[in-house]
């Protein structure tokens, strides 16, 4: 393992422990309009993304066929708003450690169904690493109390995990990492906004109290951007 790949495997590691913080700031976010508090997070990242994203960002976005704007969408939809919709849902009956063990197993199940869906077979390091991940990640939370509708949703959120990891794939190389994150997240932000529409109505979007605003700005800030 040279040094690149080293620090890019430390920042991954990174990435995950400030993700596996959501769990708990989703936690204190139950009576929050849900689809109107991921508005909020998505629409300030994508603030924050878009300088960072790089010259040459407004031509790449324009290079891009409708089959991948449709894959953008489908991976905010699936990977994003999906996704912290069924952790909010499994946290209403299950302790923030149910979801937390259920998305930890994604790096076994992204180890497995990439390499199948490129026509190779997984190498058994990547697997082994990545079933230490998933030990590692009941080590640390244990297990909690939840019911079949907390399993049921934190399933889903394994789902809108994986499924983040695949659709983002192809377009990685054309818009890089930055203006990936960027782009999806101005998509998540708009898709939010039309969910919370249609469920919430009028009441959509409120002003939180602090404990929810530090929740957000947690979600925005360090778990969406540093992430």
């Amino acid at each position: 393992m040279n040094a690149t790949t080293t620090r890019g495997a430390l920042l991954a590691a990174l990435a995950c422990v400030l993700v596996g913080g959501s769990f708990t700031a989703n936690s204190v976010l139950g009576d929050y309009p849900y689809a109107g508090g991921q508005f909020l997070r998505y629409g300030l990242a994508c603030l924050l993304l878009v300088p960072l994203a790089g010259k040459g960002a407004t031509g790449r976005l324009r290079a891009l066929a409708p089959r991948q704007w449709l894959r953008l969408a489908l991976l905010a939809a699936v990977g994003m708003v999906g996704f912290n919709l069924a952790v909010i849902a499994a946290e209403r009956t299950a302790e923030p450690a149910v979801p937390g063990v259920f998305v930890g197993c994604a790096p076994v199940v992204v180890a497995v169904l990439v390499p199948l869906l490129g026509g190779r077979r997984p190498q058994r390091v990547v697997l082994y690493g990545a079933l230490l991940v998933a030990v590692g990640a009941f080590a640390v939370q244990g297990w909690g109390r939840t019911d079949g509708a907390g399993m049921a949703f934190s399933a889903c959120a394994l789902a809108g995990e994986v499924g983040f990891a695949v659709l983002a794939v192809p377009v990685l190389r054309p818009l890089g990492p930055r203006l990936l994150s960027a782009t999806v997240c101005g998509i998540a932000a708009l898709e939010s906004a039309a969910v919370a529409v249609l469920v919430d109505g009028a009441g959509w979007l409120r002003l939180p109290d602090g404990v929810e605003a530090a929740a957000l700005l947690w979600q925005a800030v360090v778990v969406t951007v540093v992430g």
